[in-house]
């Protein structure tokens, strides 16, 4: 099962339906921006920065929200 909310980009969720954001959805988030997968979900809650845009700054955003949640 597979739950898109803010930051969890690759959707996944345990048997208690708990996530966590980790490298899984930045690698996510690099490969819908690299193969401009327009149609993936993650491509709709990818837009960290609120710019308008899926991006190379939203995979920093990402990076910065990792590291900081350690």
């Amino acid at each position: 099962m597979n739950i898109f909310v803010e930051e969890n980009i690759y959707g996944e969720i345990d048997s208690l339906n708990n996530f966590t954001i980790d490298i899984f959805d930045l690698l996510t988030l690099v490969d819908i921006i690299i193969s401009n997968d327009i149609e993936n979900c993650g491509f709709y809650i990818g837009d960290l920065t609120n710019d308008g845009l899926v991006n190379v700054f939203d995979v920093i955003a990402l990076s910065q929200i990792i590291l900081n949640s350690r």
